[in-house]
């Protein structure tokens, strides 16, 4: 009975190490693609890796690269200022670009951009 117990700890930790480094990849893309999230998928990661390895959990929060968003988020302080505003110029410019090819009608594609101004504006004052 305990060596079954034993085995199925086993397993669990094993898959938890392989979610781990598969949330580390999906935030190391998540780097370069815009519009893909990096630091709830780092989260994640450290979520499994607590659980399963501290070892790699300590490399993943040590990390020059990686450690940054995690503590950021451990340490209260949430998303870095030019994280934000990068997002926010990357949604411009995807629905700015999506809207000129997609729309024929001007007056449309300004619309589209004064609420997406305004979108701005709200985000930036709940800060």
């Amino acid at each position: 009975m305990l060596l079954l117990f034993d085995q199925e700890i086993l397993l669990i930790r094993i898959l938890l190490i392989i979610f781990g480094l598969i949330f580390t990849g999906f935030g190391l893309v998540g780097i370069v693609v815009p519009g893909l999230p990096t630091t709830i998928f780092l989260i994640i990661a450290a979520a499994c890796f607590v659980r399963s390895s501290p070892t790699l959990y300590n490399k993943l929060i040590n990390s020059p690269v990686l450690g940054k968003y995690v503590k950021d988020y451990l340490e209260g302080k949430g998303m870095p200022v030019y994280a934000k505003v990068i997002s926010i110029f990357m949604v411009l410019l995807a629905c700015f670009i999506s809207s000129f090819y997609l729309l024929s009608d001007s007056s449309l594609i300004i619309k589209i951009f004064i609420i997406e101004q305004s979108n701005i504006l709200i985000l930036h004052q709940q800060e």
